[in-house]
């Protein structure tokens, strides 16, 4: 059944909004692995947590030709996971939202590979999922994983266990829409469907989803220990994109998806590049990429990341699958409702090095981001035409020598190289339903980058059995608006969580 059967009106009574959190978080490590002691709360800011963390990293391994060329080395990017956790959730283990058992066909094969914990490994466990598949835009099979109806998550520790995460195992993971919203998308379709001339009958919609509500509602997954669980992780060579979300939201994220695309060696190799997911949070899709575009501070090389950005743009796709009823799901990029670039872009100053430092020394920014390619390329309308980035109240994040808070070249050490700093790490946004609060930089001094991070509030539409309640009768008496929401404390959105059901 198409989604045109579902009026404009009709869809306007049945989603309410709330505004959620979600910091994004980017740094190019420059190849160097967390050490034991790291502290990254300052840049992870969880003193003020989220409700979903979006971490990209670039050159999460060093770039050379094994790495480039030869299987991907997922060790550092374990290690940023487990620090990552630890930083969000104490001294609780990684947990990741994923079904309690598997099909015994290709997923099971592959399970210990994809940081899918198994709470029950008997045989007639593994045989309560289902599986599909789809081709990602760099040829990767997706699996995607259904649990039938009825049936709990339980989810154990991924540390718990021997495992390799996601970015290392052959096929990506994808995780469809709960149980609770496939029941429903069954119900509504088999009554869409009764309809003989394809018309949706609004008050037979309503019903059906009123009565599904409660079945809603008390099928809620189990929780997961920690306050936030894993979606999904992704590597592409030294690009690496991680998602986390609160715990008790983590039911209502699905039709999560990735796509890679390489911009590097050739044109395609991943040294550079973006690793890009999709996914939706209700009834809401959100679409984040990270990326690394080409290097270079000569005149002309800001031209070829304009390049980089339009393949990113081009050549980024995710499979759309058939089996809901409500939406078209976004293949591209810029079809999602919320989309939000992080990366090392590499944009750079043009204005000589001396001029840039004495501008520095005065900490003239103003004057400094009047030079600065990425701002240039906008206006010129050349490079990511109608984004947004926040106003940059901090000093250039790149290049500076490593344990040190000297930028590149202010050493007196003979051979030291010199790079003149500018802003290669930025965080940028496109469409309606973002706000950023904030948008600074760390100090960690592991790398040459300095990290960078912006929070932002966003708008998520959902359904709840109020906004049901709402529904227009078939003579159009109802005619109540949708409702806002704002959450004012971390623990009060618990509770909005359990009554929000699809």
């Amino acid at each position: 059944m198409s989604t045109e059967c579902l009026s404009k009106k009709l869809w306007m009574h049945l989603l309410d909004i709330h505004d959620y959190q979600i910091f994004v978080g980017t740094w190019n490590v420059a190849g160097n692995p967390p050490l034991n002691d790291l502290d990254v709360e300052q840049w992870l800011n969880v003193k003020e947590l989220a409700d979903v963390y979006v971490l990209g990293f670039q050159e999460i391994v060093p770039l050379n030709a094994g790495n480039v060329f030869g299987a991907e080395d997922g060790g550092p990017a374990t290690k940023w996971e487990q620090l990552i956790c630890r930083s969000l959730n104490g001294t609780i283990r990684p947990s990741v939202s994923a079904p309690s058992s598997f099909e015994a066909t290709n997923v099971c094969k592959t399970a210990k590979h994809a940081d899918l914990s198994v709470a029950e490994t008997t045989a007639s466990k593994v045989q309560e999922c289902s599986t599909t598949s789809h081709q990602a835009n760099n040829n990767e099979e997706i699996i995607i994983v259904k649990r039938k109806p009825g049936r709990h998550k339980k989810v154990l520790s991924a540390c718990e266990q021997d495992f390799t995460p996601l970015y290392k195992m052959g096929p990506a993971v994808a995780y469809e829409e709960p149980e609770t919203v496939d029941e429903v998308s069954k119900a509504l379709e088999l009554r869409l469907l009764e309809n003989a001339n394809g018309v949706c009958d609004e008050e037979i919609l309503a019903k059906s989803l009123l009565s599904t509500s409660q079945d809603v509602q008390e099928s809620d997954p189990e929780p997961v220990e920690g306050k936030y669980v894993r979606i999904i992780s992704k590597q592409m060579a030294g690009i690496f994109l991680t998602v986390w979300v609160r715990r008790d939201l983590h039911c209502h994220v699905h039709n999560v998806k990735v796509s890679c695309v390489g911009c590097g060696l050739m044109g395609y190799y991943g040294n550079k590049g973006s690793v890009a997911v999709s996914l939706c949070i209700h009834r809401t899709s959100f679409c984040f990429i990270c990326s690394h575009l080409t290097a270079g501070d000569k005149e002309g090389n800001e031209l070829r990341r304009n390049v980089d950005v339009s393949d990113i743009l081009r050549r980024t796709s995710f499979s759309r699958s058939s089996k809901t009823i409500w939406v078209d799901l976004p293949q591209t990029i810029l079809e999602h409702d919320r989309i939000i670039w992080l990366g090392d872009l590499n944009y750079r100053l043009t204005v000589s090095d001396s001029e840039t430092r004495k501008l520095l020394a005065k900490m003239n920014l103003d004057a400094l981001l009047e030079k600065d390619q990425l701002k240039i390329e906008q206006r010129a309308g050349r490079v990511f035409e109608g984004w947004q980035e926040g106003p940059i109240f901090f000093a250039p994040t790149y290049k500076y020598n490593i344990n040190s808070t000297g930028y590149s070249g202010e050493s007196s050490r003979p051979g030291a190289m010199r790079r003149t700093p500018a802003w290669c790490d930025r965080i940028l946004w496109f469409g309606e339903g973002l706000k950023q609060i904030s948008y600074k930089r760390s100090e960690s001094m592991l790398s040459d980058h300095r990290p960078v991070s912006a929070m932002f509030l966003v708008d998520v539409k959902f359904i709840t059995g109020q906004s049901i309640k709402r529904l227009p009768s078939v003579s159009g008496e109802n005619t109540a608006k949708p409702v806002r929401t704002r959450w004012p404390s971390f623990d009060s959105r618990e509770q909005h969580h359990k009554d929000a059901f699809w």
